[in-house]
């Protein structure tokens, strides 16, 4: 982490640098809101962002948490915009990212997008279904080309 400069408008300023490059950022609740390559450059960034009165938007997407292949739907906020770089912040359950709109898997939150996802939901669990199928027709198949074929053994550690 840099230096602290100052605190502007309820952001921490910080600098970092040396002779071939020059970093100002700006914090807020242990997040990096946006950089700058002068304090002036990103002063000047705060009071923009500041002045355009973001109104939050209920968001929601599908989720699929990392243990198993159950799909849900998530909602949370889009909290803030950050124009120069293309980028938002969004909360989920208290827990803020920030993410980039070339990909943004979000959507707002609206009954027809609810419904929507809830059906994307049913398919997808139709696909796990088949793919089960497929896998226990392949265990099914004869003479598996392995080592056991060409009466290799197995090594046991």
């Amino acid at each position: 982490m840099g230096t602290k400069i100052c605190t502007f408008q309820d952001y921490e300023l910080y600098y970092e640098g040396n002779s071939y490059q020059r970093d100002f950022y700006a914090i807020q609740d242990r997040e990096v809101i946006t950089r700058a390559p002068t304090q002036d450059a990103l002063e000047k960034k705060l009071k923009g962002m500041n002045k355009q009165g973001f109104k939050r938007i209920p968001i929601m997407e599908i989720h699929r948490p990392y243990y198993n292949d159950s799909y849900t739907i998530a909602f949370g906020e889009v909290t803030s915009l950050n124009r120069d770089d293309k980028e938002v912040w969004v909360s989920f359950s208290g827990k803020r990212s920030k993410s980039g709109l070339g990909y943004c898997p979000y959507h707002e939150k609206t009954e027809a997008n609810i419904a929507i996802a809830r059906q994307i939901i049913a398919k997808r669990k139709e696909v796990s279904r088949i793919e089960m199928e497929i896998d226990e027709l392949r265990k099914s198949m004869e003479k598996p080309i392995n080592k056991a074929y060409f009466g290799i053994p197995e090594k046991n550690y």
